[in-house]
This record gives structure tokens, sequence and C-alpha cells, in this order.
């Protein structure tokens, strides 16, 4: 800004003792604090805000990055979001649809099946029932919404069952199958033994990603 000489009778005028810019001391302020605002419009208009023309405008840059940012709707991401110093753990929540695993193609009745994932933690609501089978294959649900870790493993004991026999849930490493398992002990039910029979369960599993 200019330094403005109060001194000087056609740049200043005195009333009551007191130095006032006359008019060409407040068009220099004006020109000046116009220039400073186009100069800020412009930068904005390059730097941050996309317009109707290009896709390719930043927000910020690496020497001068934004220590917040607040969003009071919908936001949408078209690219990678990469987050320096930690984990995004983002949400969502769907129906799956549960299938048979077991090779017998049986239609398994989905009766609500739903799931929600918080970062890489899913937790699946299950209600389904098996049709009238003979079928000696070991019992299998399919449809996992996300493949499980690998070398982790998860489950549920004693779900809701319509089934004479306490059953187990399981759910082994990398995979989208939930094993059916008499409880207790550690054999898995065949198709013939969940004829007809219904489970209700909800549990949690780690996803591979």
């Amino acid at each position: 800004m200019a330094n403005y000489p109060t001194s000087d009778p056609s740049f200043t005028s005195i009333v009551d003792g007191v130095d006032y810019p006359q008019a060409a001391d407040l068009n220099v302020v004006y020109e000046e604090v116009t220039a400073i605002g186009s100069a800020l419009r412009t930068g904005l208009a390059h730097d941050l805000l996309p317009d109707a023309t290009a896709n390719n405008r930043h927000l910020g840059s690496s020497g001068a990055q934004w220590a917040e940012l607040h969003v009071s709707g919908d936001a949408t991401i078209g690219g990678t979001l990469t987050v320096a110093g930690g984990e995004v753990a983002f949400y969502e929540t769907d129906t799956w649809t549960p299938t048979d695993a077991s090779g017998a193609g049986l239609t398994i009745v989905n009766n609500g099946c739903h799931y929600v994932k918080v970062g890489r933690l899913v937790t699946i609501v299950l209600y389904v029932s098996y049709p009238s089978t003979a079928s000696g294959a070991n019992a299998a649900i399919g449809g996992l919404p996300f493949t499980s870790a690998t070398g982790q493993f998860a489950g549920v004991t004693a779900p809701w069952t319509d089934s004479s026999v306490a059953l187990g849930l399981h759910v082994g490493s990398a995979t989208t199958s939930i094993l059916v398992y008499g409880v207790p002990g550690v054999t898995q039910r065949t198709n013939a033994q969940m004829s007809t029979i219904s489970i209700r369960a909800s549990f949690s599993y780690l996803a591979a990603s």
C-alpha cells in the first residue's frame, strides 16, 4: 500500500487540525484495493474453483493446503482419495444375496440379508431358508458381499434356527462363503440335514479390502 504524504497540500486537507486524504489520495487507495480484489478473483478462478471448460482445477496445492474441509451435503470423488497419516473409514450399507456354495445347485430363500461396512469391518444380517433337499454335500452359504481377509476367521455360535440341533456359522480365510456346523462339535452339516431349515444371525468379519 502506498505511503501517503499528509504534509503535501495536494493530497490532504486540514480540518480542525486533522489531516484527511483528498480525492487524489482516495483514488490511489481505490485502485490498489481494486487490483488486489481482481488478483484474488483470478487466483480463485484458476487455482481453486472449477469452470465449465476444464476438469483439472485444484483445491489448494502442495504448498498451500487446506486445514479442514466441511461439507454439509454429498461429496463425489472422481479419482483416488489419498489420506496422509491415516485411513478413511468409509461407510456403506446395502443388501446381499445368499447363494448355495455347496455345489448342489440349491435355491436358498433370501428372507432378508443386509450388511454394513465401515472401513474393512463388515457386519452382516442373515435370514435364509433351505429348500427341501436330500443332497449329501456339506452346507455352505455363499454370496457374502466382500471377500474375507486372508488369515482371518469369524462367525457366530447358536444363531436362531428351527433346527433340532444348535448351529454354528463360520467364515474362513479369503472366502465369500459361510460354512454351517453342528454345535457342539466341528462337523459340518449336510444340505440334507439343513432341509427346510431357516437361520437368522448377525455377525462381523474383516474384509480383505
